[in-house]
């Protein structure tokens, strides 16, 4: 039998032209190291997902699954001018070829030298001449990349798909970054920003034994991220011995560069940046957990990844595969899509087809379920991540073929993990020091802030400790914690507070009593905060709320409330517990000032009454009204001198939520 290499020779007529060749073991792949990486410096197109360090350490660490598959092409001289690195893998029952160590590469591409014409040419007649597989699938390739001149001198069937979604970003420093916005978000993002400046972190750049390093970042990994939902693959030992060797093989060619962030010089965050010609990815990175308390760490690693790429001449700056929304939120990043290229082999056009519908059916289907998602509640959202969740764990309890493979098991799903070591450990908490009664009437109040949240689109539920605001120590901040919404609206009806006159929150955190306030049928609304974030949050939230129920503006304002002069026209005072009796005294004196300007008739409504004693002691202030709220209450005030004070509640309020009627129990 001819070598159907020989025979593509023949049909060409070029033989003394190039020099055609197949690797399909790993002692080939360890031996083309020196020939692989002199091509990928002449590749410009190339990532370092393309480098030699990063696809071997991927072969060594997760094992035997496909053959390798390389197609090599030789100019006259023997020298590599093309390579495509490929792996055989079953899929859909077809001999697929897809790139090596593509599950962990954001961009994948074949290397063709830009100064060889007609070394893209030659690659396509060399993929095509081998034998052993049915269709060629490359998800993941970037627009300009050489995998294209395949698809331009491919002669057999093609389907182009759209590929994962990656994030990306045109690299200038950040402090320009935040100069160029205007309003809001450049107080923002700049006081993020001057979080970062503050602290006065010494970044450094080390070339010796990155592997340790990078050890010491998949160590801060684990320990920022537990009990949270996160990649559990990050935490496998088969991961750890891939990122280490591929760190060790690419640092000192210069592809990756691992940096430490110190204070007080002891190492407190490590990154890791995978360098291309004209691309610097964004890998990973690692902190101690109490970092992120004290500043934003999107802010941390972005100022440091974009000043690392301006200074070494990188246009792009790359997060690889998905959309953190976050991100592309605060940071107006750049989404895009990339390109799923399908090559059918030789008189194999039709399972080609067959096999490009498949595809576009799961994506459909995938981007289908991604969309209802977007409109589903956050229970609903939940109880879907936890059927998946569980799915994934039976899957990789399941026994089967190569289900002892060392990493297949270790680690449970980030869902059932965050449901071990969080909800449910309070649940049980719960149970011992409080009861059943009381614990089932605590989750069917947070499931009512969780539909309340939905229904209006927000997100205002959850608990912020001060220390995760940088506030501690400022006017005893308590962080934000809000009044339950349906225990709040029933408060105000209760309490009779006329909806004629202003309403202001003090300390409103991220805006449910706003939304509450609104709906009591306030008409104009305002909401104080010392919280730069807080106050971003509640504006999105305000924003996103106004959507579905237009209204009133509301107005929420980056202010000292013990320095901020009331305004003359506000009569209505909510306050839930925001500060200590210091900061305390002083809204109050600004408060009684204005009613000294302006005399009227005027409320003050105090949540969770720790320092009650002083209006209770002050003379200026008589108690009105008290509505006790499950395990707090509120307390109504007004001047002593007013008249027509509403008459006192002389029993609580109803159930948050009223008791279902037997039927429906």
């Amino acid at each position: 039998m001819r070598d159907p290499v020989e025979a593509v020779r023949d049909r060409t007529g070029r033989a003394d032209e190039w020099a055609f060749a197949v690797v399909r073991d790993e002692q080939g792949l360890r031996e083309l190291a020196a020939d692989w990486e002199d091509l990928y410096t002449r590749c410009r197109r190339a990532t370092p997902y393309q480098a030699h360090g990063w696809v071997l350490a991927h072969r060594q660490a997760y094992g035997r699954a496909g053959r390798p598959h390389v197609v090599l092409v030789r100019d006259a001289g023997g020298r590599l001018v093309a390579l495509a690195p490929l792996t055989v893998v079953r899929r859909c029952g077809l001999r697929t070829l897809q790139p090596l160590a593509a599950e962990v590469s954001a961009y994948v591409d074949v290397l063709v030298d830009d100064a060889e014409p007609g070394a893209g040419q030659a690659l396509a007649e060399a993929l095509a001449a081998t034998s052993g597989w049915s269709l060629a699938d490359l998800s993941g390739v970037r627009p300009g990349a050489a995998a294209w001149e395949l698809v331009t001198h491919w002669t057999g069937a093609t389907n182009l798909l759209v590929g994962a979604y990656v994030t990306e970003m045109d690299v200038q420093p950040l402090e320009e970054v935040v100069a160029a916005l205007h309003g809001s978000a450049r107080r923002h993002r700049g006081h993020r920003l001057r979080q970062v400046q503050r602290l006065g972190f010494e970044v450094r750049q080390r070339d010796a034994a990155p592997g340790e390093q990078v050890g010491m970042l998949l160590d801060l990994h684990r320990e920022l991220w537990r009990g949270r939902a996160a990649n559990p693959e990050y935490r496998s030992s088969r991961y750890r011995q891939f990122l280490t060797s591929a760190a060790d093989a690419m640092v000192p060619r210069g592809q990756a560069a691992v940096s430490e962030y110190r204070l007080d010089d002891s190492v407190v965050a490590v990154d890791l940046q995978l360098t291309g010609h004209d691309v610097l990815v964004a890998h990973l990175y690692g902190c101690a957990p109490w970092l992120r308390h004290k500043m934003d760490l999107t802010t941390l690693f972005l100022r440091q990844a974009l000043a690392d790429a301006h200074r070494t001449g990188r246009g792009t700056l790359s997060f690889g595969r998905g959309i953190n929304g976050q991100m592309v939120q605060n940071w107006d990043l750049t989404v895009r899509r990339s390109s799923r290229i399908v090559l059918a082999a030789p008189r194999r056009s039709g399972r080609t087809r067959a096999y490009a519908l498949a595809v576009r059916a799961r994506r459909g289907a995938a981007d289908l379920a991604r969309q209802r998602a977007g409109r589903l509640t956050p229970v609903h959202r939940a109880l879907v991540a936890a059927r998946t969740g569980a799915g994934v764990w039976l899957r990789r309890r399941r026994p089967g073929p190569g289900a002892r493979r060392a990493g297949r098991s270790e680690h449970l799903p980030a869902v059932a993990r965050s449901l071990l070591d969080g909800a449910l450990p309070m649940a049980l908490r719960s149970l011992r020091e409080r009861g059943i009664r009381a614990t089932v009437r605590s989750v069917r109040t947070k499931t009512a802030d969780f539909v309340f949240d939905a229904r209006r689109g927000v997100h205002t539920v959850g608990r912020v400790h001060a220390d995760q605001l940088d506030l501690v120590g400022v006017h005893g901040s308590n962080g934000y914690m809000s009044l339950n919404a349906k225990a709040a609206a029933g408060a105000l009806r209760a309490l009779r507070v006329p909806t004629t006159r202003g309403f202001v929150d003090v300390g409103c955190g991220r805006g449910r009593m706003l939304i509450v306030a609104m709906e009591h049928g306030f008409q104009r609304v305002r909401g104080i905060e010392l919280s730069a974030a807080l106050c971003a949050e509640a504006e999105r939230n305000l924003a996103a709320y106004a959507v579905r129920h237009p209204g009133p503006s509301v107005q929420v304002l980056n202010r000292d409330a013990t320095r901020w002069p009331v305004d003359d026209t506000d009569s209505v005072f909510y306050m839930y517990n925001p500060f200590g009796a210091e900061a305390l005294s002083a809204v109050l004196g600004n408060i009684r000032a204005s009613l000294t300007r302006t005399p009227r008739d005027l409320r003050v409504l105090y949540a969770e009454p720790v320092h009650r004693q002083l209006l209770d002691a002050d003379p200026f202030w008589s108690r009105v009204g008290e509505v006790p709220l499950g395990t707090t209450t509120v307390v109504m005030y007004r001047p002593a001198g007013a008249t027509s004070a509403p008459p006192r509640l002389k029993r609580p309020l109803p159930r948050v939520l009223p008791r279902l009627p037997a039927s429906r129990r």
